[in-house]
């Protein structure tokens, strides 16, 4: 019995990466092109963001899902 294994790629395109994470293609054209984004890699003229590489940097870095969680969401009193 051969099942063929559903695995997830480990790759994807800057569209994919917007759409698991919360973040525009401008967003990653953008850090690519002024840096301090999330790693990536070129073959040929796509760009790969490898998705073990982009969960690390998004945890590093802080994941914000708007400006507000920036400064510790809603409640904050920091101010």
């Amino acid at each position: 019995m051969n099942k063929a294994k559903t695995m997830e790629p480990q790759g994807v395109s800057e569209k994919q990466a917007a759409e698991r994470w919360p973040y525009s293609v401008k967003w990653y054209q953008k850090m690519r092109h002024i840096g301090g984004g999330p790693p990536y890699i070129k073959v040929g003229n796509r760009v790969i963001y490898p998705i073990v590489q982009l969960d690390c940097w998004f945890r590093e870095h802080g994941l914000r899902y708007s400006t507000a969680e920036q400064r510790g969401g809603k409640n904050d009193s920091s101010f």
